[in-house]
C-alpha cells in the first residue's frame, strides 16, 4: 500500500534481513519468485544496519555520492537539513557520533526521492537516548515525505512505533501472523501511554508463538 510501513520481525537467523535483500534486488531466490512493479527497482532506497558512510568523504559527498552515480542532481542541501545535519555537512564518518553516521545514512537513501525504503536494523547500534529520537525524526520524515517503508527489528516497542502493519516471522523463515497496531503511531509520546503497552503486551503475546 503506498506510504505504509511494514516492520518484520522474528527470532535471530530466521532470514528478516535476507527477505529485506531480496526486496532490494541484491540476492536473487534460489525458489519461488517476488513480484514487483519493475519501475520501483529505481525508486527503492536501503539503509543498512552499519552506516556504511564512505571513511575518505565529508557528509556533504556522501550524501551526494547516489546522485553521482546515477547521474541525476538534487539539491542536497535539503535532505541533511532534513536529517538535522546543517551544522555538520563537513565533517567525516570519524568524526560523527553513531547517532549522526545513521542521520547521513538515512539523508544518502533519501536523495533519490524513493518510493519505498527498506531498513536492515538501522537503530539497533544506537544508545538509548540516540534510538528514541532517532525514532521520533523518522516518524517525523515518514510523515513529512508520505514514503513506504519495510524495515527490520529485534525491538517489538520500535515496531509499533514506526508500522501500520507487522509480519511476524518464525525460526524457519514463515510468516506465521500478521499485526495491526490499533494505536495512532504518530501521536507525541505515544509510548508512554496505556494503549501502547495493552498494543505491546499483544504483540509479545503473538511473538511468543514463533
Amino acid at each position: 500500500m503506498q506510504n505504509e510501513s511494514i516492520a518484520i520481525v522474528g527470532p535471530s537467523g530466521c532470514g528478516k534481513s535476507t527477505l529485506l535483500r531480496l526486496l532490494a534486488g541484491f540476492l536473487k531466490p534460489s525458489s519461488g519468485q517476488i513480484i514487483k512493479d519493475d519501475s520501483l527497482q529505481e525508486k527503492i532506497g536501503f539503509v543498512f544496519q552499519e552506516s556504511t558512510l564512505l571513511p575518505w568523504l565529508n557528509v556533504q559527498k556522501n550524501t551526494e555520492l547516489p546522485l553521482q552515480l546515477s547521474g541525476r542532481t538534487a539539491d542536497v542541501d535539503q535532505w541533511i537539513q532534513l536529517v538535522g545535519l546543517s551544522l555538520h555537512v563537513q565533517k567525516f564518518p570519524h568524526e560523527l557520533s553513531g547517532g549522526m553516521k545513521m542521520r547521513a545514512s538515512i539523508a544518502r537513501a533519501l536523495v533519490l526521492e524513493p518510493k519505498l525504503l527498506l531498513l536492515d536494523e538501522p537503530f539497533s547500534a544506537l544508545d538509548e537516548n540516540t534510538r528514541e529520537k532517532l525514532i521520533h525524526d523518522f516518524q517525523s520524515l515518514q510523515k513529512k515525505l508520505q514514503f513506504s517503508s519495510v524495515f527490520v527489528t529485534h525491538s517489538l516497542a520500535e515496531a509499533l512505533l514506526l508500522s501500520d502493519r507487522i509480519l511476524i516471522l518464525n525460526k524457519y523463515g514463515h510468516c506465521i501472523g500478521e499485526y495491526s497496531p490499533q494505536i495512532n503511531r504518530f501521536k507525541e509520546k505515544v509510548e508512554y501511554t496505556p494503549e501502547f503497552q495493552q498494543e505491546l503486551f499483544k504483540l509479545k503475546e503473538a511473538f511468543r508463538k514463533t
